[in-house]
């Protein structure tokens, strides 16, 4: 083993450091560790993982790619562990960057051939891996905007696992096709139109794969858009479901107006004749037919008030005790369809969480009040049976036929307006604590 192989093997992995940067970029809100910590992490693992690597692979004369893959794994769970994102997208940004260290690769295959055209591949050289991680770089200065802009967005946004299971498939299919087309001998890529083709193919390939993911974001910005459409609607038939119901009520009661004078003239005519049986019975006929009117103000929140009118009734016909505190202004810096989603999945929630438990048992807390007028503060507290799903420190469904987006869900909105939103268990309670912004 000589100095100039060892320095060659040991340079040959320098393409793992912009790779490793690559996938943290999408990632960059989801780090359960600060930037600065993770950097330095990142660095002490090469530095203590490669030399030794390369110091085996010289040793023994192992095949340049002995411990690519054992690496990749390693990086992997090491990845894993230092974000909150969930495994399939997690997986879906690793496979994807590894493509692009494929294509990289094979770029630098390409230029190897042209500077050594006798020699087989895999050859560690000085020059040759210079250029590798000079690829690498420009790939890592190319894709850092859009990967930490567009990339974070679609990471903190879209939760479906089969979505990300699918970018995996895409990405890991450009990954095969790079390997597959490697050559084992410089030599093959100048017999005819080899080398064109060889570059060519390479080109289309990363131009497809680019195309492909530019592609998947506006899907996935359309995915999103329906579903907050769909989440705008829902809100909207509540306001108009009250919105009739207020209507029936005031026509009822214009209806019962209009005819008082009658009910007014038949009661005097009772009383004069003394006849305080019939006038009593009359009395109770009259009450049973008077509306009830079931429209409760909470808050003077108009929005609010036709959601809670619209949840409190199912809450109070699965036996909860629910209590609420409500106290809100009617405008706040917070858009009423935004506020009501909130609302309305930590109520969803609660209620889904209490009809767990036997009736007797079931009981929700809710609190809604400004303080100082510059925090909104949304807190609440049901009982469930103490049974819940979580996975990366995110909380899962637990329905049999549940989505199990409405606390991600919240937890963005209240994020677009720089507030906090904490949930938290115990063996019999499930707690809600949202602080927002509204100065």
């Amino acid at each position: 083993m000589t100095l100039s192989r060892y320095f060659a093997e040991l340079t040959s992995y320098l393409p793992f450091l912009p790779a490793a940067f690559l996938c943290y970029f999408p990632v960059k809100n989801q780090l359960k560790f600060k930037k600065k910590n993770v950097f330095l992490c990142i660095c002490l693992a090469f530095l203590l993982c490669i030399p030794v690597v390369s110091y085996f692979t010289c040793r023994f004369s192992l095949n340049e790619n002995f411990f690519t893959l054992p690496l990749l794994i390693l990086f992997f769970v090491l990845f894993q562990f230092s974000v909150r994102t969930t495994f399939c997208q997690s997986l879906s940004v690793f496979v994807f960057v590894c493509a692009l260290l494929s294509f990289s690769a094979n770029f630098t295959n390409g230029y190897d051939a042209v500077r050594y055209p006798q020699a087989t591949a895999f050859v560690a050289r000085l020059d040759t891996n210079l250029f590798h991680f000079s690829v690498s770089l420009l790939m890592l200065v190319l894709l850092a905007y859009p990967l930490s802009r567009y990339g974070s967005f679609l990471i903190n946004s879209l939760t479906a696992p089969n979505i990300w299971y699918m970018t995996v498939l895409i990405s890991g299919t450009f990954l095969g096709l790079n390997i597959l087309i490697i050559p084992h001998k410089h030599e093959t890529l100048y017999v005819n139109r080899i080398f064109l083709i060889f570059w060519s193919l390479l080109g289309i390939m990363f131009a497809m794969m680019m195309m492909i993911y530019v592609l998947f974001y506006f899907i996935a910005i359309g995915i999103l858009e329906s579903a907050k459409i769909a989440e705008r609607n829902h809100f909207l038939e509540m306001q108009e479901a009250q919105y009739l119901k207020q209507c029936r009520y005031m026509e009822e009661t214009a209806r019962i107006r209009h005819d008082f004078h009658h009910t007014l003239h038949t009661l005097k005519m009772l009383s004069e004749e003394r006849n305080y049986a019939s006038l009593n019975r009359y009395l109770d006929e009259y009450l049973k037919t008077l509306p009830v009117n079931q429209s409760v103000t909470y808050c003077q929140h108009n929005s609010v008030n036709a959601l809670l009118n619209y949840l409190i009734p199912s809450a109070q016909e699965a036996d909860i005790d629910i209590n609420l505190n409500i106290d809100l202004p009617n405008q706040l810096t917070v858009t009423d369809i935004d506020l009501c989603s909130i609302l309305g999945n930590v109520l969803e929630n609660a209620i889904d969480g209490c009809k767990t438990l036997p009736t007797g048992k079931r009981s929700i807390q809710l609190t809604v009040t400004t303080r100082l007028n510059a925090w909104l503060y949304i807190v609440s507290t049901n009982t469930f049976n103490g049974n819940i799903k979580r996975k990366n420190d995110q909380y899962q469904t637990t329905k049999k036929n549940g989505h199990g987006i409405g606390l991600t869900s919240t937890q963005i909105t209240v994020e677009k307006y720089n507030g906090s939103a904490q949930f938290s268990n115990d063996t019999s309670c499930f707690y809600v604590d949202i602080m927002i912004p509204i100065a």
